[in-house]
């Protein structure tokens, strides 16, 4: 898996905010990777109603959830938990869980995730690429390009409990390798990596 290398990328350089501006949902970095020196990330998020993420699991990385105002449903190996004001919980590393906004209002929470693997550059890549139209049809941030999916998929450490994880590895796995080969990766550094250091990586001094 590609790491990111706080030495090399100037995400603590970068808006603090991002977001879906169809929705109204809003992920404000409180700590970015380079600022704890890649120990963790932390990020709240403003969700809007009747939204939410799918089932799946992380095996690298622990997931932690506080609730700031409103109430978040989050559904941990099959039992729900109401998350409010003040309350947290922690998802372990093959936990499976699920979490979404069940209110007509919107809900701010925040998460943590430890250690932060590329967890904020997947974040970044998923809400740029859904800002610049470069994603397909719905609320997940599915590049319309098959070769981006792999970087992804890497990056964000997340499986889906239907599909046997060595599947999942070997498919993006590959995708990811043939997408480096053909430069797809380049095109994606514009929502993680300050402009000079694109520069610096591409040898564009145009």
């Amino acid at each position: 898996m590609n790491k990111v290398d706080p030495k090399d990328v100037t995400l603590h350089a970068l808006p603090r905010t991002v977001g879906n501006a169809e929705t109204g949902e809003t992920v404000t970095f409180l700590k970015t990777t380079p600022e704890t020196n890649g120990a963790y990330v932390q990020f709240t998020t403003h969700l809007d109603p009747n939204d939410g993420i799918p089932m799946h699991y992380h095996e690298a990385f622990s997931e932690s959830f506080l609730g700031i105002d409103g109430e978040l449903s989050l559904k941990v190996n099959g039992k729900v938990h109401i998350l409010k004001a003040g309350d947290t919980f922690v998802v372990q590393p093959g936990e499976r869980h699920t979490f979404w906004n069940h209110t007509s209002e919107f809900v701010n929470f925040t998460v943590e995730i430890r250690p932060a693997d590329d967890f904020e550059r997947f974040i970044r890549c998923g809400y740029g690429l859904k800002a610049d139209r470069r994603t397909l049809p719905g609320k997940i941030p599915v590049p319309r390009n098959p070769l981006l999916w792999g970087f992804l998929f890497q990056w964000g450490g997340t499986y889906l409990p239907v599909i046997p994880i060595r599947m999942q590895k070997l498919f993006f796995g590959a995708l990811a390798k043939l997408g480096k080969w053909l430069g797809a990766d380049k095109t994606l550094e514009k929502y993680y990596v300050e402009p000079e250091d694109v520069v610096a990586s591409t040898g564009d001094t145009a």
